[in-house]
């Protein structure tokens, strides 16, 4: 029987062994925002710098020093969130 840690543990296993060149975002035009905590320990943060340096139209909202749920637990989480409301609005509104 797997556990929760076991669980966790391969799926950060595969998101590092993912190579930068693999994330397919050739020919994403469409305005991108992505929000990546610093120190996510599920997902690498060069996944997100990355990103940001191959998609023409994206904006990134680091979170410094922060985990992969940053977005709802960091102490500046409102900022965060109306930035993130903000986008969609913009973006579909």
């Amino acid at each position: 029987m797997r556990t929760v840690e076991s669980l966790q543990s391969r799926f950060r296993e595969r998101c590092r062994a993912v190579p930068e060149d693999r994330l397919r975002l050739q020919g994403v035009g469409t305005n991108t925002l992505l929000v990546h905590a610093t120190a996510d320990a599920d997902v690498p943060h060069d996944h997100s710098e990355n990103a940001l340096a191959r998609l023409p139209n994206a904006d990134l909202i680091r979170i410094e020093h922060g985990t992969h749920v940053s977005a709802w637990t960091d102490p500046d989480s409102g900022a965060i969130q109306t930035r993130i409301a903000d986008f969609l609005a913009s973006s579909f509104g």
